[in-house]
């Protein structure tokens, strides 16, 4: 766990990958946070009217981190989408403080129109140019 929370430390980017209801699969990057109690939780925000809405709604997923300067990744499939029972202002110290500048960017209409969606990883797989290792979260 302690090699995991290294690893989210230094990244707040992923590459989202959904797939549309005929599977055509869409990839985005996406910049997310980590709540202090639980760092396989992963929070994100997104306009109401953007494609993906219908898409996360489905709850399946994979993500794979930009890679750090030392070539650090997380990745995973073994996760569940949902939707966060938090509205973006609730949680507008922990972007302050994990992605600077993105509240800024926003309009008080837009905050309060993002939903917030949670990305629960059960396991994840963490590589760098040396290392490669499997975390399990949740038994299922």
């Amino acid at each position: 766990m302690r090699k995991f929370q290294k690893f989210v430390n230094q990244t707040n980017e992923m590459m989202l990958s959904t797939s549309d209801e005929n599977g055509q699969p869409s990839s985005r990057k996406m910049r997310f946070i980590v709540l202090d109690d639980a760092p396989n939780i992963w929070y994100f925000g997104t306009a109401p009217d953007t494609p993906k809405i219908e898409e996360l709604d489905r709850g399946l997923a994979a993500i794979h981190t930009m890679p750090t300067s030392e070539g650090m990744t997380i990745a995973s499939s073994r996760l569940r989408v949902y939707r966060a029972q938090y509205k973006l202002d609730e949680l507008a110290d922990y972007y302050n403080a994990q992605v600077p500048g993105f509240m800024d960017s926003l309009s008080a209409e837009d905050r309060e129109r993002e939903i917030i969606y949670a990305i629960e990883l059960k396991s994840a797989r963490l590589d760098s140019w040396t290392q490669h290792e499997e975390v399990t979260f949740i038994n299922d």
